[in-house]
């Protein structure tokens, strides 16, 4: 979440729901608040986890417990975090571009 090389400056990404996680969740037909009692982990750190904004990383143990949890194919559960991982980090490539690209001075392009 922080850049080592700036002591605490936090990093700053777009967020990306894990859609997948919802879709399993939806089929069993539990809600956040239950699954989290379950796991007895906190509701809202659940909700991070599932809404993206914890980060791009899903700890071992929680990704164990959910498809445990949610009676899930673990391939199909680890392809599904892949590509979720890919689309994060693609995403997130092309709003740091975005970013770079505003900061640039269109007066400096006519040189």
């Amino acid at each position: 979440m922080f850049d080592e090389d700036s002591g605490l400056v936090r990093k700053s990404y777009i967020p990306l729901v894990r859609e997948y996680l919802k879709n399993y969740r939806y089929a069993l037909e539990v809600s956040a608040e239950q699954l989290s009692r379950d796991l007895d982990i906190s509701s809202v750190y659940y909700r991070q986890i599932e809404g993206g904004q914890r980060g791009k990383k899903l700890s071992i143990d929680i990704a164990y417990d959910l498809i445990l949890y949610l009676k899930c194919d673990a391939i199909e559960f680890l392809e599904a975090e892949a590509a979720y991982l890919k689309s994060f980090e693609e995403m997130n490539r092309i709003n740091s571009r975005r970013k770079y690209c505003n900061k640039i001075n269109p007066s400096d392009l006519d040189n």
